[in-house]
């Protein structure tokens, strides 16, 4: 009698399982990029807004899986980042890592919806726990052939700002012998296609870190493209002209 008791004590316990268990639903992180109908590539590319009052850029060169790299700059800064992506709701999830070994590193998170229009997250300083800064970012669109655009002085002194938001200046110091050439690292943003401002890393050249040109473009095109020379000048008056082959 005992076996028999025992018997229908398990199968009783079997249904109550059974019915008490929930049906098996897939984690929403762990959703591919299908889902979506976004392609890794379409992820690709230059990012760039406004981080604290200055501009910030941030590249993807890498996406596969939920493996996401590149790099940011931030008034001449660049540090590579790297992290995961997810698929949440119908928003992709971006967590970045700077690599930590600066005391201006620290993590990002980014929000994109498919559109790849609507980008928004924050940066978190991993030396301050309190330190936390929200930006919204746009996709850049980058001329294929990787174009940078450069303008020189009478001293061969040269800007150039290249398409991931980022600049350099370089200049000579001393004379013809002992001449030494020094760079300075740096973010840019225009408006208007007339006004040009640099926020540049901490240097001796541009003491205030922000500079403020004004573009000019020549009245006579120079290919046949109907291409302008461009021209700028900074607020003490010195002039950089393009550098045309």
């Amino acid at each position: 009698m005992r076996p028999i008791v025992t018997a229908i004590f398990i199968i009783v316990l079997l249904m109550a399982c059974q019915q008490g268990a929930k049906p098996f639903s897939p984690n929403p992180q762990l959703l591919s990029l299908s889902t979506l109908l976004v392609k890794e590539d379409s992820l690709k590319g230059v990012y760039t807004g406004d981080f604290d009052g200055s501009p910030i850029s941030i590249v993807l060169h890498f996406v596969s899986g939920r493996h996401v790299s590149g790099y940011d700059m931030h008034k001449g800064l660049r540090r590579n980042i790297s992290g995961t992506m997810a698929v949440t709701g119908s928003q992709l999830q971006l967590d970045l890592n700077e690599p930590g070994t600066n005391p201006y590193d620290g993590s990002l998170k980014i929000f994109m919806d498919t559109s790849l229009r609507n980008i928004k997250g924050w940066w978190k300083s991993l030396a301050d726990k309190n330190k936390l800064v929200h930006f919204t970012l746009t996709k850049r669109v980058v001329d294929k052939d990787g174009y940078n655009w450069t303008v020189l002085d009478r001293m061969q002194n040269s800007f150039v700002f290249k398409q991931d938001g980022s600049c350099t200046y370089s200049y000579l110091t001393g004379d013809s012998t002992t001449a030494q050439e020094f760079t300075i690292n740096g973010n840019y943003t225009i408006r208007q296609d007339s006004l040009l401002t640099i926020y540049w890393e901490v240097n001796t050249v541009f003491p205030s870190r922000k500079s403020n040109f004004t573009i000019q473009f020549s009245h006579q095109s120079i290919d046949e493209d109907g291409r302008k020379l461009r021209s700028i000048t900074l607020d003490d008056g010195r002039a950089f002209n393009e550098l045309y082959d």
